[in-house]
């Protein structure tokens, strides 16, 4: 596995490193449970689990991801995650590993990635009114964002058309289809499908699973222990972060366009 293929594959490991928000036809009813989720980013603080399955058999990889992620709001969160990547047995290749780290204070956006592939570990500073911006001659080439499905999945709410296909059991599933960007990225990354299913919890809104739609879907990610807890419970320094010393800092505040 060349660090291009991986870079490439890391940048879009859950397929949610999509397209600019666009207008869709997303349903009236499925706009409702939408705005619902989304809402959740804005009631206050929360905290989730998560674990991401992938199988992309046309790159021939497969992958798992385990992380948590925690916000008090829109400016204070904290994700860590680890991924492994695995190669067909005839490859002979070793798993590719990798720890992340992401903490944002408030003002800034800071960025632990340890990987030997891809140079090993370092931090990655980026004024937060500047995260979006990826230079990727200037790092590993791979946007941090794209690794929190958290995110990721705010994401695919604003670039699919989502209509309602099931109500039953205290959920709601939701069936996304791809737009025209979307689609083009999932088959230049060996997707099968065009289309993504979000089983929605009713009482919060929150997903409690994503996945591809079809029989064996290329990615499932499940979302566990879910919680609200009170700004004043959280831990003292969640959403603080100091590099380790002697660690290398690439700065992206000071870059410019």
């Amino acid at each position: 596995m060349t660090r291009r293929d991986l870079t490439r594959l890391l940048a879009g490991f859950l397929l949610l490193q999509l397209a600019a928000p666009v207008a869709g036809d997303t349903t009236p009813e499925a706009e409702k449970w939408l705005a619902k989720f989304v809402s959740v980013f804005e009631r206050g603080p929360f905290k989730v689990d998560y674990n991401a399955n992938l199988d992309l058999a046309a790159m021939g990889l497969t992958g798992t991801l385990t992380g948590n992620y925690a916000q008090a709001d829109r400016t204070h969160s904290r994700m860590q995650v680890e991924i492994e990547l695995k190669t067909p047995p005839e490859m002979a290749a070793e798993p590719v590993r990798m720890k992340v780290l992401s903490v944002v204070d408030g003002t800034t956006v800071w960025t632990e990635m340890d990987n030997p592939a891809l140079g090993g570990r370092q931090v990655i500073k980026a004024a937060l009114a500047d995260a979006d911006k990826v230079d990727e001659s200037a790092s590993v080439g791979i946007d941090p964002s794209s690794l929190d499905p958290v995110a990721q999945l705010e994401n695919l709410s604003k670039t699919m058309d989502f209509e309602i296909v099931e109500r039953a059991g205290g959920k709601v599933t939701l069936r996304g289809k791809a737009t025209a960007d979307t689609s083009s990225m999932l088959a230049d990354l060996g997707g099968p499908g065009a289309a993504f299913i979000f089983v929605l919890d009713e009482k919060t809104g929150f997903p409690t699973e994503l996945r591809a739609d079809g029989e064996n879907p290329f990615v499932t990610v499940t979302f566990d222990n879910l919680e609200f807890p009170k700004k004043e419970s959280l831990p003292a320094g969640l959403f603080e972060y100091t590099p380790p010393e002697g660690l290398p800092v690439l700065d992206r505040s000071a870059q410019k366009d």
